[in-house]
């Protein structure tokens, strides 16, 4: 799959406002593969171009000037205020950088377990070297509801990384379906 881009672009300075708008063209491509063995473990790879994404030394000034408002406790900052402002920044979106590597597998009814699937994960940023690691396991063998419990390890960068800066996370998880 590829994505052509027009975009216009900006950059977090030094002293945490924006940047110059530059207008810049980019193309976004995914490429995989997925394989399935005989014992129903699946398993993807993936490489991910983000073209619109971000340079490693803006998302770095990003995550500064974030840590600079924590600590000062400054509302001066031109960052993104609210859930609107953060969900529509090109620094808070899914994948804001640009060169990833993924790992996905799941195994089917895992040792026999009918309805149990365990699955893991691996995101690597290629840009700055940080990397999240999911894993999963759930049970979907009662009727009209699910069992689940998931863990993220984040935090698997420096400070000023894409993961390196996100908290490592674990949750049980129930699902009920209604109807």
């Amino acid at each position: 799959m590829v994505s052509e881009f027009r975009r216009s672009c900006t950059s977090v300075t030094s002293d945490c406002k924006a940047g110059p708008i530059r207008e810049v063209d980019e193309v976004s491509y995914l490429l995989g593969a997925r394989y399935r063995t005989g014992n129903d473990i699946t398993m993807i790879g993936e490489y991910y171009v983000n073209g619109p994404g971000n340079e490693e030394e803006d998302m770095r000034e990003f995550y500064r000037c974030v840590h600079e408002a924590w600590e000062t406790g400054s509302t001066d900052l031109s960052l993104p205020r609210t859930v609107e402002d953060f969900s529509a920044d090109k620094f808070t979106t899914q994948n804001p950088m640009r060169e990833y590597l993924g790992f996905r597998a799941w195994w089917d009814n895992a040792a026999n377990i009918l309805y149990f699937t365990p699955s893991i994960a691996v995101f690597r940023n290629l840009d700055d070297h940080s990397t999240s690691i999911t894993t999963d396991f759930e049970y979907t063998g009662f009727q009209d509801w699910e069992l689940g419990f998931t863990a993220v390890l984040s935090s698997l960068g420096e400070t000023l990384d894409e993961w390196g800066e996100k908290p490592s996370t674990a949750a049980l998880k129930f699902r009920y379906h209604l109807g």
